[in-house]
């Protein structure tokens, strides 16, 4: 269990999944659009944009979002919650995540595995 820290608070983040598979050499970054306060959590890809698109279920408030979708997309990238840090957050919905261990060509076909079908209206990359 490690600690971080999120605005000021301390986050008690569960660091026990398997670290077999990780490289410590690969970082990646990945550009989120944020839809807060939605009423299912789902991705996404927005071609116009060119960035991935993070719907959630928690209130854009204290946070709660940007430390949810931290922790879906970690999820849903298999990795460990302290693997994926803020590069940019805020109040804004462009945010940037950055994801310890995993190369962009192989996060970006585990997150396009998470896309539901029916929804999606673009092809990811």
């Amino acid at each position: 269990m490690e600690t971080a820290r999120s605005r000021g608070e301390r986050v008690e983040i569960d660091d026990s999944r398997n670290l077999s598979s990780r490289s410590a050499d690969q970082v990646t970054q990945i550009s989120l659009w944020v839809k807060p306060g939605n009423s299912a959590d789902a991705i996404d890809w927005d071609p116009w944009r060119k960035r991935w698109v993070v719907s959630c279920r928690a209130a854009p408030t204290g946070g709660l979002a940007n430390r949810a979708v931290a922790i879906l997309v970690a999820d849903w990238l298999g990795l460990p919650h302290s693997a994926v840090r803020w590069v940019k957050a805020g109040s804004s919905r462009l945010k940037v995540l950055s994801v310890d261990g995993i190369a962009e060509i192989e996060a970006a076909r585990r997150l396009r595995s998470h896309i539901d079908p029916g929804l999606s209206e673009s092809e990811p990359p």
